[in-house]
């Protein structure tokens, strides 16, 4: 029934009618916006590429006068912040920024501020598409720690989907490097975790002592408490290898070997948990907990035999030999 016949329908019917007419503008309305290629919604713009930054609030914070005063640094930071999951260590640029503004210092505005002023402006033009999540996927993760703050990144086939960041402050500005990355990784599990939490994803890490930790008999409360939590996740480990020393050693060739192998296949960790379910291996393992016994030793958790590693029967095992 078309608009014009509204009048002409039994009274009780009037007003079911009009909210029909209304329901099927409104449909018409949403028909109409999904054969658009681009829809800007609160604030960002969605396609089918992934998600982008609206130019129009870019815009302003491209042409953002220089702040003059503490209260005018924090509208620019509050702006500029709703776009952070676009800036890669977007809390480490800022940090210079923030300074200026704690309380009971004075203002000063000078070469460090105005670099990060003009840095994050810089980056916000140049912000790339993010992905948008496919959950049939593989995630994975990288983080990275700085003196001052700690970033990370989640991607899915080398695709950005999303960045974080963080200002470090009070006990953690004294982290060593190492608990630092650590940190960056727990903070970044805990900012994804509606992304991470279904499905086994990876960690990229340079810090090959992260998968000595939990065959550690003693952790401090921090690590015990970070790795309570990290073990809620299915993830996998991959480390990134940058210059490995290859001594002309044939043994030391073979630990090389090990880390190049690590890096490069994912489930290779699992061969130190097959030895106890490999009928042959698993009490050769047991002993050599103690020492080597018949030539067999343990290294880093892999049983060898005269320089020779041993492979417990498994896909591992299928796909080396």
């Amino acid at each position: 029934m078309d608009e014009e016949n509204v009048h002409q329908v039994p009274r009780g019917l009037t007003l079911e009618q009009a909210q029909f007419l209304e329901l099927q503008r409104g449909q018409e309305e949403l028909s109409a916006r999904l054969d658009l290629e681009k829809v800007v919604f609160l604030g960002f713009v969605i396609s089918q590429q992934g998600v982008e930054v609206d130019e129009e609030k870019v815009k302003a914070i491209r042409e953002w006068p220089t702040p003059t005063t503490a209260f005018e640094v924090r509208s620019f930071h509050g702006l500029a912040s709703f776009y952070r999951r676009f800036v890669k260590n977007f809390s480490t640029i800022l940090a210079p920024l923030i300074e200026c503004t704690k309380k009971g210092t004075e203002f000063k505005w000078g070469e460090s501020t105005q670099r990060s002023f003009e840095s994050i402006k810089d980056e916000l033009c140049a912000a790339p598409i993010l992905a948008l999540p496919d959950f049939s996927k593989t995630f994975e993760i990288d983080c990275d720690a700085s003196g001052v703050g700690i970033g990370a990144v989640l991607m899915q086939d080398k695709r950005l989907i999303a960045y974080f960041s963080e200002k470090l402050s009070g006990a953690s500005l004294n982290y060593s490097t190492y608990d630092k990355e650590f940190y960056a990784l727990i903070r970044a599990l805990e900012t994804w975790e509606h992304y991470l939490l279904p499905k086994e994803f990876v960690i990229h890490t340079d810090h090959e002592s992260l998968k000595y930790l939990k065959g550690q008999n003693k952790l401090n409360r921090r690590h015990a408490k970070w790795v309570e939590y990290l073990e809620i996740f299915p993830y996998v480990i991959k480390y990134k290898q940058e210059n490995i020393n290859v001594v002309a050693d044939a043994l030391s060739r073979r630990y090389a070997l090990i880390s190049i192998m690590n890096a490069k296949l994912l489930g290779f960790e699992l061969i130190k948990s097959q030895y106890v379910e490999d009928p042959y291996f698993s009490p050769i393992r047991l002993a050599c907990d103690k020492g080597a016994v018949d030539g067999y030793y343990l290294h880093d958790g892999y049983l060898y035999k005269l320089g020779k590693l041993c492979i417990p029967s498994g896909s591992v095992r299928e796909l080396l030999v």
